[in-house]
């Protein structure tokens, strides 16, 4: 192995997304995102910039056999997100065009190929009216042409991956949202009779929810085409993480697996481990197929994520390899696919990223590195590979998740809200206290809420001092992407954490989720001293009294939402209190209700600290609305439900700082609780009795309603008087209304799904 090279400055710089390909005189050409510190990014090839500054995504390089190199990119300008290219005949790159047009969606994770006769061919996700689609373009002779639809748009479809045959025909593999599944299917374009033809289902079903994605697609050199992808394993506390990947040939309208061989050779499922994530197939010059993956390998010492990349040659009669070490030092990193190209005979190059991101001190870096290395030593590939048949499974005959609802409007004192079902809690593979990368990317966490969940909103909320300046623009860069109102909205945020643990209380301590309604807010919520967002590791925010001094002086609309406040070791400090900016509590989450004591679905092991529930807090006079949500592996369980003026960031945030809401353990039940017509939330005046109304629509039959008074039940309807209902319409007049108090509804259903309204406060006058 030639010794690693850095193509990158290694002087707190951020790199990312390497892509690696080889030309027709056999010079590699490498591409990468530079994240600069003023905020900007550029495009780099072979160490030169091909762009200028600006905000950039998901660089990739081809070659054809013209002689051209082509690199392409996500632009994102005032907006929209198009697709850039570059193409260089020589050593100078040309003035970058669009390949992409912004009346054509939002274009994200593009793929880039060579076609046989010279040119390219590009494939993308495109985001349009809250849908994902799959699209195709092909450039020649200098232009771009038109783009193709290679899905229909009646589900979303992500992951798309590319590649062409000797008769030029051109083969896409994608991953598909349905039934609350994400499937693998393959669609192919025929260039001569500008035609797509039918998709054709390679992986349906499964046993768990969301349980295949990230497929790749290769041709081999007898034009079988293969596509492997990643399958979730079964274990229930693994919400992303702990893949394995298998890989399937399709020939002649037929799918077939390889038969494994003996010496521990693969079959379908190609590599032996349990952890192994994003495939990539490639040919080399000897027209042998591998497929290579990066393997998670678990936390080191330090609780930091480590991996490798390895590679699995198709070897004749035996079936795929054992598992070979391509790079098996590398530490830290983020989950990017292999950018790996075959040179000479049995070499070939590989570029990756590594960084400290995860590191416990000093500046965090990320660099680009590269190396040519000789392959490891194997068969000859002899004899004729042996085929089983392959079922490509059905789907699952019930939905996974739950179904996307008809918003519904309610109409308090002549104003109209909109009721918004979505998580304001859900750690990605940012936060490091999953070093297996369990909670999923960013966008896993999205898109599962999306198809899985039918959210109307989402805000994931990774710890803060895991949250760098580059890795903050990442979050804040994807709420922008995401959101297209009126169809979703996605929302900047993040966890303050303080941790009280048993023996060691903290004045303050508490877990805070922090959720921004304006991105220009987000922005500036990073010391630009230590590149970070203000984190409880900060001097100048490391109590939740200095974080809202911290919001005010910056005139930062937001929200700081307070969660398990009785986790044994994260318990709550209720003596920090800030009625502006902690207007809402998490009263459900994963780990349970911390409503108050021995409460119907309570978390189990709570702290020994007195005075902690969410009752506690309110028998203090603070007034905050309820939430749900879900935190690490729980998305589904604990939904937020916002009464919204707009279907925005802000009109979100508005209705949590104004505590219009309620909360849910995950079913989408309806709830209209007010008094004396006001609604969730308010503070109302009286000199009568509080009349207490409310409409319910549950998902299942009812089966226990109750009013609190000051945490008292002052009012309760019991099974055999909701005689199985799911709609019901309370009407209560609290006769023994005597002094200020607050008031708020709790229903359980059959199915032990909870759900909360909001507290109204009453003074009597």
């Amino acid at each position: 192995m030639i010794k690693d090279k850095c193509l990158t400055s290694q002087n707190n710089s951020f790199a990312e997304t390497p892509s690696i390909a080889l030309d027709r005189n056999g010079k590699a050409w490498v591409t990468w995102l530079a994240r600069k510190q003023n905020g900007k990014e550029a495009i780099m090839v072979n160490s030169k910039e091909i762009s200028e500054d600006g905000y950039y995504d998901c660089p990739c390089v081809a070659c054809d056999k013209t002689g051209e190199t082509m690199v392409i990119w996500v632009s994102n300008v005032s907006g929209t997100w198009i697709i850039k290219s570059s193409v260089c005949n020589g050593n100078v790159f040309e003035t970058p065009i669009a390949a992409t047009k912004p009346s054509e969606g939002r274009a994200n994770y593009p793929r880039l190929i060579a076609n046989n006769a010279g040119g390219f061919w590009l494939v993308w996700e495109s985001y349009k009216n809250g849908k994902f689609g799959i699209r195709l373009k092909e450039y020649k002779k200098g232009k771009w042409r038109n783009d193709i639809k290679i899905t229909d748009g009646s589900n979303n479809n992500y992951d798309p991956a590319v590649t062409v045959d000797s008769k030029g025909k051109v083969w896409i593999a994608y991953s598909k949202a349905e039934n609350g599944e994400k499937n693998i299917y393959l669609a192919d374009y025929d260039p001569i009779k500008l035609q797509v033809n039918k998709e054709i289902a390679v992986c349906i079903g499964g046993i768990r929810t969301y349980q295949y994605g990230h497929p790749a697609v290769s041709c081999d050199s007898k034009d079988r085409i293969w596509i492997a992808w990643e399958r979730l394993n079964n274990k229930k506390n693994c919400f992303f993480g702990q893949s394995e990947c298998l890989a399937v040939c399709y020939n002649k309208g037929q799918f077939k697996t390889v038969k494994a061989g003996v010496e521990n050779y693969g079959g379908k499922k190609v590599f032996s481990s349990s952890n192994n994530q994003l495939p990539e197939f490639s040919v080399d010059d000897m027209g042998r197929l591998w497929l290579f993956s990066r393997e998670i390998t678990g936390p080191d010492i330090k609780n930091r994520r480590t991996w490798k990349i390895v590679a699995s040659m198709l070897d004749g009669k035996r079936g795929w390899t054992p598992a070979m070490d391509v790079l098996n030092k590398v530490k830290l990193g983020r989950l990017q696919r292999p950018a790996i190209v075959f040179a000479e005979t049995n070499s070939m190059f590989v570029a990756w990223q590594g960084d400290n991101i995860l590191g416990p001190k000093g500046p965090r870096c990320s660099d680009i590195f590269s190396t040519k290395m000789k392959l490891l030593e194997s068969s000859n590939n002899g004899g004729k590979i042996v085929f089983e048949p392959y079922d490509c499974g059905k789907h699952n005959i019930k939905a996974f998740g739950r179904p996307k609802v008809k918003r519904r409007k309610i109409t308090h004192n002549g104003q109209s809200y909109t009721l918004l079902f979505g998580n304001l809690h859900q750690h990605t593979n940012i936060s490091r206290c999953d070093p297996d990368g369990a909670d999923g990317s960013i966008d896993d966490n999205y898109r599962y809420g999306i198809d899985v969940e039918s959210y109307d909103f989402i805000a994931p909320t990774d710890h803060g001092y895991d949250i760098h300046e580059v890795n903050w623009r990442k979050i804040r860069r994807n709420a922008r992407f995401y959101t297209e109102a009126p169809y979703f909205v996605g929302l900047p945020a993040y966890e303050w954490t303080l941790t009280n643990y048993i023996e060691d209380w903290l004045p303050g301590g508490g877990h805070r989720n922090v959720v921004f309604a304006k991105d220009k807010n987000a922005a500036e919520f990073i010391d630009p001293e230590k590149n970070n967002v203000y984190d409880m590791t900060n001097p100048k925010s490391n109590n939740p009294e200095k974080l809202w001094e911290l919001l005010r002086k910056k005139n930062i609309k937001a929200v700081t939402i307070p969660h398990h406040p009785v986790n044994k070791s994260h318990t709550m400090d209720w003596d920090y209190h800030d009625p502006e900016y902690q207007s809402v509590v998490e009263i459900f989450q994963n780990t349970g209700s911390h409503e108050h004591a021995n409460c119907p679905r309570a978390a189990k092991n709570p702290t020994k600290h007195k005075g902690c529930f969410v009752q506690d807090a309110l028998a203090r006079g603070y007034k905050m609305g309820f939430i749900a949500s879900g935190d690490h592996h729980g998305m589904g369980c604990g939904v937020a439900v916002v009464l919204v003026k707009e279907v925005s960031p802000e009109g979100i945030v508005d209705a949590l700082r104004a505590r219009r809401c309620y909360a849910t353990t995950g079913d989408k039940i309806f709830i209209d609780f007010s008094i004396n017509g006001h609604v969730m939330g308010e503070e109302i005046k009286t000199d009568g009795k509080p009349r207490i109304t409310a409409t319910i629509d549950g998902t299942d039959k009812l089966e226990n309603i109750v009013i609190f008074r000051d945490g008292k039940i002052i009012h309760e309807l019991k099974a055999e008087q909701l005689a199985g209902q799911k709609h019901y319409e309370l009407d209560f007049t609290d006769n023994d209304f005597s002094d200020n108090s607050y008031y708020y509804l709790r229903l359980i259903q059959k199915n032990n799904e909870v759900g909360w309204s909001s507290p109204i406060w009453v003074e009597k006058i």
